[in-house]
């Protein structure tokens, strides 16, 4: 495709004398300037092709820690996507990857989504190697029966792609919805807008998700400026080990501050610490502290 280019460019440029001999075909003016024209495209397409074919393989072998897309997503869909989302995405798939519980051997663990609005990062809460498995995926919120179909579909298609069920619980009232156990979530997750969706029902919330978590289990947050504004504060560890959410009886573990969103995870206060709970602590700092 380049030489193709760079050859029709050098017949084009060269001095139109050296071309005019009439017994020799197609060196007229017009003929060349048509013949440079289609050789200009045809390097064009091709390159564009190329192109193309090197970012759709690009696209789709990329696996964020090693998971590709879910097989229900339209890869054009993810052509389309900026580089800043493949950024924010590889930087919360990195940071879930490395802070999974440690359950035994073939477990079937149960996770917990509050005031979703899709389910983006579900798959990331499923280990590369299948030591244990993801059973079931609840969606629990206020806005749950007001989702559009194509929506609940999504989430649907991407707890079967961990091979979990999907069950979704309208919550409007101050009690926490029936569906859902005490003590029997491995794993909670507060996406980027959640805070912002719960408003004052946030302090609610957090205390049936301290009833619904099992003592080891871990409750992962991905918040925004938005959810750190409506929240007070921001969602790491003070220098004094203290964080907002005290408050709220949990503590954070671990978390990480980038691409505009603060992601980590946290324990109830008083629960058992990774090492007893079987899991993977942070890989650093020790301390837990945000960096």
């Amino acid at each position: 495709g380049w030489w193709v280019g760079a050859m029709a460019w050098s017949w084009a440029l060269m001095p139109r004398t050296q071309h005019r001999d009439a017994s020799l075909p197609g060196t007229s003016g017009a003929f060349r300037q048509l013949v440079c024209a289609a050789m200009l495209l045809a390097s064009m397409v091709f390159l564009q092709s190329q192109c193309s074919s090197e970012a759709t393989n690009f696209v789709a072998s990329v696996r964020l820690r090693g998971r590709h897309p879910t097989a229900r997503t339209p890869r054009r869909f993810f052509e389309k996507l900026t580089p800043k989302y493949w950024m924010r995405e590889t930087f919360v798939c990195n940071f879930l990857d490395e802070n999974l519980p440690q359950a035994r051997p073939k477990a079937l663990l149960k996770v917990l989504e509050i005031e979703p609005s899709d389910a983006k990062y579900w798959q990331y809460l499923k280990p590369l190697e299948p030591k244990w498995y993801i059973d079931e995926c609840f969606a629990v919120g206020s806005d749950i029966d007001d989702l559009e179909d194509g929506t609940l579909r999504g989430m649907k298609d991407a707890a079967n792609g961990i091979g979990a069920k999907c069950s979704f619980i309208a919550w409007r009232k101050p009690h926490w919805p029936f569906g859902v156990e005490k003590a029997s979530i491995d794993m909670m997750l507060l996406s980027d807008g959640a805070i912002t969706r719960l408003g004052p029902r946030l302090e609610n919330a957090m205390q049936h998700a301290r009833a619904a978590l099992k003592k080891s289990g871990r409750f992962y947050f991905i918040v925004n400026e938005e959810d750190e504004e409506a929240l007070g504060g921001r969602m790491e560890l003070e220098f004094d080990g203290t964080s907002i959410m005290d408050q709220y009886g949990f503590e954070i573990v671990t978390s990480k501050r980038d691409h505009d969103l603060a992601v980590g995870y946290m324990k109830q206060r008083g629960a058992a610490g990774p090492g007893a709970a079987g899991g993977r602590g942070p890989l650093r700092p020790t301390r837990g502290r945000a960096y």
